[in-house]
């Protein structure tokens, strides 16, 4: 069993967006596959059940993480956002996941607009499975888990790898060319500087 939760008012905001900037390197698809800074692929991979208790801003990288936790609860104070597309990047997690979870319709909706929605919101989206009280977060996260231990470790696993393995593959490779793009670039150096991209025509 692995539990998740984040600090403060943020579970996870994403990567840090001035790393490398200057510098860019590209990335490998193996190298992307193993970083464990970007750990979506391991929690579907791994046996265990994964609960994420999300106590705050739940935006990038967060989000992507929410998607492949097997279980998600949220504060009523958490937020849920995908803000990739503001900074020029595709993510390849978030568009063979959101989908997945939410429908087409509304994962574009999400996607392309970069909107922030709240947590009733994303409970009633079906992106999480529900909404509690802040402060009784991690009590109602333990409870989950208490139960996921009442079940059978080995035939949990064996579901979970069967249902993970309905999913979409993730695209490392548009993950993998937009960040090294000249969108990715105005849309950081807008970011950073806390201005509107002019995006490259």
């Amino acid at each position: 069993m692995l539990l998740i939760t984040g600090t403060e008012d943020s579970f996870c905001v994403g990567g840090d967006m001035t790393k490398n900037y200057e510098n860019p390197r590209p990335f490998t698809i193996e190298e992307l596959d193993a970083l464990n800074a970007m750990p979506f692929n391991y929690l579907e991979r791994c046996n265990k059940i994964v609960i994420a208790a999300v106590n705050g801003y739940c935006h990038a990288g967060g989000l992507d993480m929410i998607l492949c936790a097997d279980i998600t609860i949220a504060s009523e104070q958490a937020t849920f956002r995908a803000p990739e597309l503001l900074r020029g990047i595709a993510d390849g997690w978030l568009g063979a996941r959101l989908p997945q979870r939410i429908g087409l319709a509304k994962a574009k909706h999400m996607i392309f607009t970069a909107a922030t929605i709240n947590a009733q919101k994303a409970e009633a989206l079906g992106l999480i499975s529900e909404v509690v009280p802040h402060q009784q977060l991690m009590s109602k996260a333990y409870d989950i888990a208490e139960q996921v231990k009442l079940t059978g470790p080995q035939a949990r696993s064996m579901l979970k790898k069967q249902i993970n393995a309905q999913l979409p593959n993730f695209d490392l490779e548009i993950f993998q060319r937009s960040t090294q793009s000249a969108e990715a670039r105005e849309g950081i150096d807008a970011f950073i500087n806390k201005r509107n991209p002019i995006w490259p025509r």
